[in-house]
């Protein structure tokens, strides 16, 4: 007996002293460079938007942040190295909606609980686009047509990604079956409506923005509250009678463990970027709206995320 409580007394002296060496070693939060994993090959959107904001949150946390970016199991397994990383705030990781996409698909073999949402960059509204002849010229054209040929009027998305949850979204709310083609990614599926092999395709806009411009293709409808500073000609799917908001949500999180004084000084350093208007000009330019949340709000945002990921799986067979 007497042995357990000495041991049990030196393991309490140990741990007490860790958690003061712990605490002094986060005093000083940020002390090296930051990692920020983007789980995707450079030249994308995703990467675009987060290199965006890469030199403006360096700025702003007083410490070099490094973006390392990574490929494989769309995007599972970048996603899976940030959240396996130590907890100590120099490995961060890149939250978007298809993180919980993944999750629910089987690709992402991680938790809810396994990773933090830190703090938001803003949200990237989905958008639908058909080839630019004109044969269908707004989504209340494309209703009509798909209502005339129930499963026959395509949607070009990549089976198991956003884009397929968010044809399924459409499908639900336009209330008449759609033909979802499994195309693969965005230059796959602006191919195959390029080509006239598909009506239409779900997309962010930035993939479609020179096409639009060009009038090869055309945004038809963006899933959005209202129309994108960058695309003002292009309206609402609301404007046209239906009531669909999809987003690719941007931000970050941090592997469980992480102190709060250290999510603290991450949250802090990217919401003082919220007068930062050059930033949000550019971050506009690529179709992001930029809306800062962290803590209890942040985690409330993503939840209800979550919820509505779960709820288009189960419906999708997943």
């Amino acid at each position: 007996m007497k042995t357990s409580i000495k041991r049990l007394l030196v393991t309490s002296v140990a741990a007490a002293g860790l958690a003061v060496v712990t605490t002094a070693a986060m005093a000083g939060y940020p002390e090296k460079p930051i990692r920020i994993i983007i789980p995707f090959p450079p030249g994308g959107t995703t990467d675009t938007v987060f290199r965006t904001v890469q030199p403006y949150f360096q700025k702003a946390i007083g410490q070099t942040v490094v973006i390392v970016n990574t490929k494989g199991g769309g995007g599972s397994v970048g996603t899976i190295e940030a959240i396996r990383a130590k907890p100590d705030g120099y490995t961060i990781g890149t939250l978007q909606t298809n993180t919980m996409v993944a999750q629910e698909v089987g690709l992402g073999k991680y938790a809810d609980d396994e990773y933090v949402p830190t703090v938001s960059i803003g949200d990237m509204p989905l958008a639908v686009t058909v080839n630019g002849d004109g044969k269908i010229a707004d989504l209340k054209a494309y209703k009509a047509l798909a209502e005339k040929n129930p499963g026959k009027v395509g949607v070009a998305m990549g089976v198991g990604t956003l884009a397929h949850f968010v044809a399924k979204m459409m499908e639900n709310s336009l209330g008449t079956p759609l033909k979802l083609v499994n195309a693969g990614g965005g230059a796959k599926k602006k191919a195959a409506v390029l080509g006239g092999h598909v009506e239409a395709m779900i997309d962010p806009p930035p993939g479609a923005m020179g096409a639009h411009k060009a009038g090869q293709l055309k945004m038809i409808a963006v899933f959005d509250t209202k129309r994108l500073a960058a695309l003002p000609d292009v309206p609402t799917a609301r404007e046209q009678g239906v009531d669909l908001l999809a987003y690719q949500t941007k931000g970050f999180f941090v592997p469980k463990g992480t102190p709060d004084s250290v999510k603290k000084v991450i949250a802090d350093a990217m919401c003082s970027l919220n007068d930062n208007t050059e930033m949000q000009e550019k971050l506009a330019k690529l179709a992001v709206v930029w809306s800062c949340k962290s803590g209890d709000a942040y985690m409330k945002y993503i939840d209800g995320i979550r919820q509505d990921v779960k709820k288009v799986a189960k419906q999708m067979g997943y």
